[in-house]
């Protein structure tokens, strides 16, 4: 029987390809060795991490952070690898767990010794206060000092910190209800015009709050033995103007004169540039 030149090709190709297949088929049974030697390894005891210790943050709050997150490292998952194998933990995901089990959690950075996650936790810092709703029932917040609520707050008869108030805004955690508003420009406005009135009144003067009025006004309310009054100033303005405008105004004989007359200070405006505007009672 005769075989042509074109039939020979064509077995030596299948010959060929059948050789490629079993080749393939050989590496891919390889592979798979290879991946579950890998797998069997990554989730062998000694490549687990067996312990989270957490620092920087309160004892309180290092607690919820130390729970939150061992809970979620032994959490069982369809992965075939561990959460807490050392080599695949996910940071960001614990990173936002630890946020989520304490509202103070700033920066957070993640250390490893061995089989122990060592959690570092800048913990945000309250420096300021925000109250909202009616005056006699508000609900208080603790702001850090990018402005941004960290948890609630009590209602303190008195307080160190810069309390800021809105009726009309219902601000959550993790909001910024003052915007881009610094609460370094608003620490320094409040204690220039504090020393500017106790200077000039020679009285112990006390900033009761600070009111957010419409979008970009701010009313701040002194208190006196001898008076009350409220001072508007935009959030907008520089703050030198602000000051240089109330030293010029208090030392004016005009202003002088008419608080001689009537011993009793509404108001001041310094929400402009180029003018003053009081009122007394």
């Amino acid at each position: 029987m005769a075989v042509s030149k074109r039939d020979i090709l064509l077995k030596g190709k299948e010959k060929q390809r059948h050789r490629y297949d079993r080749l393939v088929f050989i590496w891919f049974i390889i592979f798979l060795i290879f991946l579950v030697e890998i797998i069997l390894l990554l989730r062998a005891p000694k490549f687990l991490l067996t312990e989270v210790r957490v620092t920087g943050a309160s004892s309180y709050e290092q607690v919820k952070i130390k729970e939150a997150i061992g809970l979620a490292l032994v959490e069982k998952c369809p992965c075939l690898i561990p959460r807490a194998s050392i080599f695949l933990y996910s940071k960001k995901q614990l990173a936002k767990i630890a946020q989520g089990a304490s509202s103070r959690v700033g920066e957070i950075t993640f250390k490893r010794q061995g089989q122990i996650l060592i959690v570092d936790v800048a913990e945000r810092q309250p420096v300021a206060l925000w109250c909202q709703g009616r005056h006699d029932d508000r609900d208080c917040f603790f702001l850090d000092q990018t402005g941004t609520i960290v948890s609630t707050a009590p209602i303190f008869s008195h307080s160190s910190m810069v309390e800021f108030y809105s009726a009309s805004s219902s601000a959550r955690l993790y909001e910024k209800p003052l915007g881009d508003f610094s609460l370094a420009t608003s620490a320094l406005l409040k204690n220039e015009l504090l020393s500017i009135f106790q200077h000039d009144f020679r009285v112990p003067v006390s900033l009761k709050y600070i009111e957010l009025v419409e979008k970009d006004d701010l009313i701040f309310y002194f208190v006196s033995s001898r008076d009350n009054w409220l001072v508007l100033i935009s959030r907008s303005s520089d703050p030198k103007i602000v000051l240089a405008n109330l030293k010029a105004l208090l030392g004016s004989e005009s202003f002088r004169r008419d608080l001689k007359i009537s011993q009793h200070l509404k108001q001041i405006d310094l929400r402009f540039k180029q003018k003053v505007f009081y009122k007394f009672n």
